[in-house]
């Protein structure tokens, strides 16, 4: 069977009527948004021909994106018979708006080719076929038992960040996996928890590749209609140059912003920013109080980017090996192989391995470049995560190695430093800045979480992110700032979630924040003691173990490692 042909879809639209919202019926054109999104979808098809029409659109106010998504809905069941299509709204009001919606496209098309059409009912409408009627069913989201028993060709899920998660279940299992199959989730957000945790995380999955459905994201700066002439009532503060120079806004868009947050929104930026979001991560920092501010977010997704490699590390004749994997579930990502003469530092969060607790987690840092150049997160013991931290802290020139003592990483530091003989550790630093010990010849090393050192490391990360000092490059640590919110007594947290390839970022910037490359407290040993680190060539012989591996003479004994 073949995919729903979406080249004709604009000109099926401008065979139909809609009701304006002054009662008014008149011809329905795809606007400037509704027609940026169905050339998204195109775009999105023809990458990857093979995946569903499931759509996922998170959308501004009133830009006609149920209207649109509704005439996609009939022109669905206008092309085979025996279709089962549903429309579910969060609330009555919205149900009944959209049915009407779908009864007007449909009669007047039906008028425009002289068709006898059967009389809508309450909940019902058939779309008659010469072997048998497709039918559209509206209804209010409710109990999870929606959707049970039933096989359903099409889906539009309304608002779907106010639907609640046992709805979601129940009705997108009763989708058939067909390729003609249609399914549309639309929505404003509604935060990142609570109700609105289904839908946000449905939108991660998506833009991330974790899922088949194709993000569509519509912004208001996109609206030839959101404008307004700045009158003398229209001033603008320096937030606001800034925010007008960021995203290439024009006076007169700055004016409608200000007074639409000004009329509709309560003077509330907040609200005005789900309402109408300029970007998606700004659109779901309303629910709780974000940990990072939308300009931050926004930075540091515009350079998460794929890796040059996924691998794992095992050890094979008591060295570490690395070895090639495609597979996204890959623990260690790679972007940057060791440069001579740079100074890398390791941020590390501890887990107790269970499986389905908290992922171990390191992050790499080049303190010249400020690049995240690599990241190791999975769900392994002490015992086992000590020998990815020596493996990474080797293979990146002795790496300052930065462990959070909490949740057993002190069993990594010890293990490291007595058994392994690593040289190079954070020195953990008092309220002067300076190595902070009780014997001054035995300085204390690893990283204490208290709420000071808590707060104090967010601090900093958030300075350098915000000098463009670091890189981020992990969409899993961008995901992570995304779900930090702060609580009580501004602390911060990630309720739902994890946050251990954050808390690793933390720690691995404090000490390339405390050891400026210019003054380190271990000064980089001299390159020529050792041989320079091989090339990661792991694309030759997939799924195979690579080894690469240098010597190092420590206390006159050779050792192996990466």
């Amino acid at each position: 069977m073949k995919r729903l042909d979406l080249q004709k879809f604009p000109t099926y639209c401008n065979h139909l009527d809609i009701i304006t919202d002054r009662g008014e019926r008149t011809p329905f054109h795809l606007n400037y948004l509704q027609n940026k999104a169905i050339s998204l979808i195109l775009k999105a098809i023809e990458k990857r021909p093979d995946r569903p029409l499931w759509l996922i659109v998170l959308k501004s106010r009133q830009i006609g994106m149920s209207t649109m998504i509704e005439a996609l809905m009939t022109y669905h069941l206008w092309a085979a018979p025996h279709f089962e299509d549903l429309v579910v709204a969060h609330v009555k009001t919205s149900a009944k708006s959209i049915f009407d919606k779908a009864v007007t496209m449909r009669d007047s098309f039906g008028e425009k080719f002289n068709m006898k059409l059967p009389s809508a009912t309450l909940q019902k409408l058939l779309f008659p076929h010469a072997k048998g009627s497709s039918t559209l069913t509206v209804q209010t989201a409710g109990s999870g038992s929606q959707g049970r028993g039933l096989t359903l060709h099409g889906l539009h899920l309304s608002e779907s960040a106010f639907v609640k998660e046992e709805s979601y279940q129940a009705l997108l299992n009763a989708i058939h996996p067909s390729p003609m199959s249609l399914l549309a989730m639309e929505s404003t957000a509604n935060g990142k928890v609570g109700t609105g945790a289904t839908f946000y995380q449905f939108w991660q999955d998506a833009i991330t590749g974790r899922n088949d459905y194709i993000p569509v994201f519509l912004s208001w700066k996109d609206d030839p209609y959101c404008i307004r002439d700045p009158g003398d009532w229209f001033h603008m503060e320096q937030d606001d140059y800034a925010m007008m120079n960021e995203f290439h806004l024009t006076r007169e868009q700055m004016a409608w912003r200000q007074w639409t947050m000004n009329t509709k929104c309560g003077g509330s930026p907040e609200l005005f920013n789900v309402e109408y979001p300029i970007t998606p991560d700004i659109a779901f920092t309303f629910t709780g109080m974000p940990a990072f501010s939308p300009y931050e977010l926004e930075v540091s997704r515009s350079t998460v980017e794929d890796p040059i490699e996924r691998c794992e590390i095992k050890w094979d004749d008591d060295r570490p090996a690395l070895y090639y994997d495609e597979r996204t579930e890959a623990g260690l990502w790679i972007w940057e192989t060791p440069t001579a003469g740079h100074q890398y530092v390791i941020g590390v969060d501890t887990a107790r391995g269970e499986k389905e607790g908290d992922f171990a987690a390191c992050s790499v840092w080049d303190c010249h470049t400020g690049n995240q150049v690599a990241s190791y997160m999975k769900r392994i013991a002490p015992l086992f995560l000590v020998e990815v931290v020596l493996a990474l802290g080797t293979y990146y020139k002795e790496a300052i190695v930065n462990i959070e003592l909490n949740s057993g990483g002190k069993i990594v530091l010890d293990l490291l430093r007595d058994k392994f003989h690593y040289p190079n550790f954070y020195k953990w630093r008092g309220r002067d800045d300076k190595i902070f010990s009780s014997q001054s010849t035995n300085p204390t090393i690893g990283w204490e979480t208290t709420y000071r050192s808590r707060e104090f490391s967010m601090t900093v990360f958030r300075q350098l992110l915000s000098a463009n000092r670091i890189r981020i490059r992990d969409a899993r640590l961008q995901e992570q700032m995304a779900l930090a919110e702060r609580g009580w007594g501004a602390r911060w947290e990630v309720e739902e979630g994890h946050d251990d390839l954050l808390m690793a970022s933390f720690i691995a910037v404090v000490a390339m924040y405390h050891n400026p490359v210019d003054y380190i407290i271990n000064p980089v040993r001299n390159t020529e003691d050792v041989e320079e680190s091989p090339p990661l060539e792991f694309a030759l012989e997939p799924q195979r173990m690579v080894t690469r591996h240098f010597e190092r003479l420590k206390n006159g004994k050779p050792r192996t490692f990466i």
